[in-house]
């Protein structure tokens, strides 16, 4: 449900669907002109299929032999270039819905708050607080808008939370007049569906993070207190490790090394397409996925201010809390999808793409703490506590 109130405010509530995954991954993979170029090959081979049909039939008692002949070829053609465009789209969605199904972070209900001044997000385990100005971008499409904090940590506001197109409007007002207009791209869609959510018990859950960090200050003394103010390499670090550890990852590494060695073991025969072939595809996976993945970390991090704040995480013996100038959180330690402890970090992971890095130089000359928190991982994460060295 959503609301507007005299200081123009908007308040909604978002419960995430599978369907609003869906809407999100249709937008993230058809987003932008150069990505819908990419639909015109498919769709003039579905053109030349409907056009072919009825003039096959029509000469098939004719030349049936060249009717079989071109039918499987074009039916190909279509399939592949059916695959190339919706491989990253299923891609994409099958990993989400996998992290949402798996995490119950995702599926909790959300208050957001939309002001001339911020942009205010809070869940029964959480709160935050964006100023504008802190925002990367935000983008319109036709079922959702898309708000990025940084070029890789997005926010889904799902258009069917808006009760009219009237609500919608007031939304807008605010981004126009709150956001930098570099920022801002909005489309103007008139809204095609309301189906709002509603939250019961409002109040207890837009307090209950505070009460339980008010709690756990009073009546439970912290096992741990950890200021973490993450640097740019260990960032980047952290996605390259992300990366190649995934079953991706490493498909992609051990294919491009393959074709680099198989077509530089015959330097005579480069001049062979199927060789030129190989070795540019091979210094495609081993070269250019890592620079781009490179580039793309330090965009990331440069253009997110919340990487570049420090962080006190407060480990308890039940969870761990994590308090960073206008947001904090709670999350129990069972609530976790999984802890990758290395030699240099320990990853807690939210959801599947989201974690708290805690780098282990933050223990130097206190060596008993890092055994100490390891024990407390080791006690209460179990078997979704993974080593990696």
């Amino acid at each position: 449900m959503l609301d507007c109130d005299i200081n123009g405010s908007v308040r909604l509530y978002i419960k995430y669907t599978l369907k609003d995954i869906r809407d999100f991954c249709f937008a993230k993979t058809f987003e932008g002109i150069l990505k819908k170029i990419l639909l015109i090959p498919f769709i003039m081979l579905l053109a030349m299929v409907a056009v072919f049909i009825p003039i096959s039939l029509f000469l098939f008692s004719r030349d049936p032999e060249l009717l079989l002949i071109f039918i499987p070829k074009l039916l190909f053609a279509v399939l592949i270039c059916g695959l190339a465009v919706s491989i990253p789209y299923l891609s994409l969605y099958l990993n989400i819905k996998k992290d949402f199904k798996k995490s119950g972070a995702l599926q909790t209900m959300r208050i957001v708050e939309v002001s001339k001044d911020s942009l205010a997000i809070s869940s029964e385990n959480s709160s935050t607080t964006i100023t504008w100005d802190e925002l990367y971008r935000i983008q319109e499409f036709r079922r959702c808008f898309l708000i990025y904090q940084s070029s890789v940590k997005i926010f889904i506001l799902p258009k069917r939370c808006f009760v009219s197109q009237e609500q919608l409007e007031d939304f807008r007002s605010i981004l126009k007049s709150s956001v930098e207009s570099n920022k801002l791209k909005l489309k103007n869609y008139k809204l095609m569906y309301s189906c709002p959510d509603y939250c019961d018990t409002e109040f207890e859950v837009k307090n209950s993070v505070l009460e339980k960090v008010v709690e756990g200050d009073n009546e439970q003394k912290p096992e741990l207190l950890l200021e973490v103010l993450l640097e740019k390499k260990e960032y980047i670090k952290f996605n390259f490790m992300f990366f190649y550890k995934k079953p991706r990852g490493i498909i992609i590494a051990l294919l491009g090394l393959y074709l680099l060695v198989s077509s530089l073991s015959n330097f005579e025969q480069l001049n062979n397409f199927n060789r030129i072939f190989s070795l540019i595809s091979g210094l495609f996976f081993t070269l250019f996925i890592p620079l781009v993945l490179f580039i793309n970390s330090i965009r990331a991090y440069n253009n997110d201010e919340s990487l570049k704040k420090p962080v006190l995480y407060k480990i308890y013996k039940d969870h761990y809390a994590a308090e960073q100038s206008e947001s904090f959180s709670n999350i129990e330690w069972d609530k976790l999808v999984k802890v990758v402890n290395t030699k240099d970090f320990t990853f807690l992971f939210i959801t599947n793409n989201l974690a708290s890095i805690i780098p282990k130089r933050i223990f130097k000359g206190r060596e008993d703490d890092l055994l100490k928190f390891e024990g407390i991982l080791r006690e209460h994460c179990g078997d979704k506590l993974k080593k990696r060295f």
